[in-house]
């Protein structure tokens, strides 16, 4: 696949129909992890893009995901931080065949690739700084 083929993935799994002209470009993340038992290369692409409406309009794929959630970013850099353990985290998710308002508490744990993500690269804090520069209106930004 090619970094833009995400835009694909964006629309089959979210619903977002989003254009090349609104994503906002970090460059290239890259992680190299050597542990015990992981030996990890991934160079990814990462993209910044502003959802204007509520997550309760995406269309998502129930094959693929569960549910859809969103944090202040105040309350992601506490978190990806260390400062707290959890946050709460509002969102749709699914109950049964329907898609349902929900509330949930996260913490590290909770997130996609915890180990690695939260506490090695820290990639999930990096996110949270760079989406509030974003919003501040600084650029340019790099990941």
């Amino acid at each position: 696949e090619t970094p833009l083929d995400g835009l694909r993935e964006l629309e089959e799994e979210l619903g977002i129909r989003a254009q090349i002209e609104e994503l906002y470009y970090l460059g290239v993340y890259k992680e190299a992890i050597d542990a015990p038992g992981r030996h990890i290369r991934h160079l990814s692409h990462s993209y910044m893009y502003e959802l204007k409406g509520a997550l309760a309009d995406c269309k998502l794929q129930q094959a693929e995901v569960e549910g859809l959630f969103e944090i202040n970013i105040a309350d992601g850099l506490k978190l990806f931080s260390g400062e707290v353990e959890a946050i709460e985290a509002t969102g749709i998710l699914l109950d049964g065949t329907v898609y349902k308002p929900a509330k949930r508490h996260i913490g590290l744990k909770d997130m996609a690739d915890m180990e690695n993500r939260c506490q090695i690269t820290r990639y999930y804090l990096k996110v949270c700084v760079l989406a509030d520069l974003y919003l501040k209106g600084y650029r340019p930004l790099a990941i």
